[in-house]
């Protein structure tokens, strides 16, 4: 069920009139925002924040899914991530109405934080990596997935793509005319590359 849609239930609501049948009871779902995800249609959007360690060096992460799963997410060595960067887990999304063991996909919006200052000599300077570590603080945890946790990496991805599952019906609207979906008109996403999935 989605935010919008409507529940009726045939006959429920009092007979207003004698001898004649009573009406339905219609219901509108609205949908309880959400501490970490936002959804839309049959994905999921949430942010996250790495130092910028992490951003150079690359980091692993773990997720936890609304079903409680649990999957660590990973940057694909040698890739930088900017502020603004999005990348996806396919699959990772709400269910797909009427089809089977069919989800939508998790998009993972990035925010990198900087250092306030950072002054370097230039010996330093040749031992950057290290010092940016040090400087910014790599997230403190477990650094790997354990039993019965899946590792996942992350994939590009397109903003356009978010919320627009082909095989999802529809959003009903609204009598307003605006779609029932809390949150939307705004966005998370900044204009970048162009970017594909690729499998790996």
């Amino acid at each position: 069920m989605r935010a919008g849609e409507a529940v009726v239930l045939h006959g429920e609501a009092e007979a207003g009139v004698p001898g004649v049948p009573p009406g339905d009871v219609v219901v509108e779902l609205v949908e309880k925002p959400h501490a970490v995800f936002r959804r839309e249609n049959t994905d999921l959007l949430m942010q996250m924040r790495v130092g910028l360690a992490e951003a150079l060096t690359g980091f692993q992460r773990p997720v936890r899914l609304l079903s409680g799963e649990v999957r660590w997410v990973r940057s694909k060595p040698g890739e930088v991530l900017g502020t603004g960067a999005l990348r996806t887990i396919p699959g990772a999304g709400m269910p797909v109405p009427d089809e089977v063991d069919a989800f939508g996909d998790l998009y993972i919006h990035f925010e990198v934080e900087f250092p306030e200052a950072l002054k370097l000599s230039e010996q330093q300077n040749k031992q950057l990596r290290d010092l940016l570590q040090e400087a910014t603080g790599l997230r403190k945890g477990r650094k790997g997935p354990a039993e019965g946790e899946e590792p996942v990496e992350l994939c590009p991805a397109d903003p356009d793509a978010f919320g627009r599952d082909p095989r999802a019906p529809p959003l009903r609207r609204h009598r307003s005319g605006t779609f029932g979906n809390p949150g939307a008109g705004g966005s998370f996403f900044h204009q970048g590359e162009d970017v594909q999935c690729h499998q790996q």
